[in-house]
């Protein structure tokens, strides 16, 4: 199966608003910004270190970001630009100083990795 390194965002797409591009080899969310109605996203079980082209999907509700190599808050701190997300998933990534407020409206998983 080919796996993809970059998002490939034709100029047709810019009205989809789900994408699930897990198990590829994504290392950044670029481009992105081409679907400013994207409300669902998995990008589960590839290589991103950080979240900084999720900023223009003001739309997004849910973001599935497991099995990646996120380590610390600033590496997700671009999801405050996601007013609209209700449920975020980062479970088995290395996140060391996550804080999740307990008053907020999100749906949070960070549980890490059990050896």
């Amino acid at each position: 199966m080919k796996q993809y390194r970059t998002l490939l965002i034709v100029q047709q797409e810019y009205k989809l608003n789900r994408r699930f591009l897990q198990d590829n080899a994504l290392q950044d969310l670029n481009g992105l910004e081409r679907l400013p109605g994207l409300e669902v996203l998995n990008v589960s079980n590839n290589q991103l270190t950080h979240l900084s082209g999720i900023a223009p999907c003001k739309s997004l509700q849910i973001l599935i970001c497991t099995k990646n190599q996120l380590n610390s808050y600033g590496s997700v701190e671009h999801l405050c630009h996601c007013q609209e997300l209700s449920t975020l998933d980062l479970q088995d990534n290395n996140i060391e100083d996550a804080q999740v407020s307990t008053s907020s409206p999100i749906s949070v998983s960070i549980q890490q990795n059990m050896p």
